[in-house]
């Protein structure tokens, strides 16, 4: 079924989950040996599942490392990370690219790619002090 789907879908980049992450090991498998398929094609995920052996990545899959989860302990920030702020200046202040207009930062492998919180419910104090 996803080569199938795959092989629908017109766009040279394709953006895996929404949201969402790679649950286990078999799962990110399957997608490996898809991309590998489409070697024409560019992938890209945000991921808090470092715990999972990314090795067999092929050359057309950017992995960007999401900082906030349970393994933020191994985030390699030398790669590609991003991090949620709590707005623009707290982004600019800390030398993160914006990635909350468009994914090309994420596509293309900027190193620090910088997201301001955009969600319905306001920010708990707590949570102002994570994101600045």
């Amino acid at each position: 079924m996803l080569i199938h789907d795959l092989k629908l879908i017109k766009q040279s980049s394709i953006r895996m989950h929404d949201s969402g992450d790679f649950f286990n090991q078999a799962y990110l498998n399957a997608w490996i040996a898809a991309m590998k398929q489409f070697p024409d094609k560019q992938f890209y995920a945000y991921t808090k599942s470092l715990h999972l052996d990314y090795s067999a990545k092929p050359d057309n899959f950017q992995i960007v490392q999401s900082v906030g989860g349970k393994l933020d302990h191994l985030i390699d920030t030398s790669k590609s990370h991003s991090r949620i702020f709590a707005d623009d200046a707290a982004r600019i202040a800390a030398g993160y690219e914006d990635g909350s207009k468009d994914d090309t930062t994420a596509q293309f492998g900027v190193i620090k790619i910088g997201l301001v919180y955009h969600g319905k419910k306001n920010l708990t104090e707590n949570q102002k002090v994570t994101f600045s």
